[in-house]
Formats: structure tokens, sequence, C-alpha cells
């Protein structure tokens, strides 16, 4: 089965503690952009 790609729009607390370990747990998704208007935050999470 092929993956979906999706975009997160939105680095912040929500994010972190709803968005990010929900996808990184299923084998369906795979992150491929994320976007913030705050650098840091976007740049955080493109590393990781």
């Amino acid at each position: 089965m092929q993956k979906v790609k999706i975009g997160i729009l939105g680095c912040g607390r929500h994010a972190w503690m709803g968005h990010f370990p929900w996808y990184n747990r299923s084998k369906k998704v795979e992150i491929v952009a994320v976007y913030s208007r705050t650098e840091t935050h976007a740049r955080k999470a493109a590393k990781r």
C-alpha cells in the first residue's frame, strides 16, 4: 500500500501534542512538508 503524503501547516503546541505523534505512528502517512509562521518552529519540525 502506498503512503499518503501530507504537509502540516502550523508547528506549534497543538501540532507537537497531536498531529506529529499521530502521523509518526501511522504506517499509512508520510510527512513531506511543514510550515509555520515562526521559522524556528518550522526548522525544528523539519529536523525531526
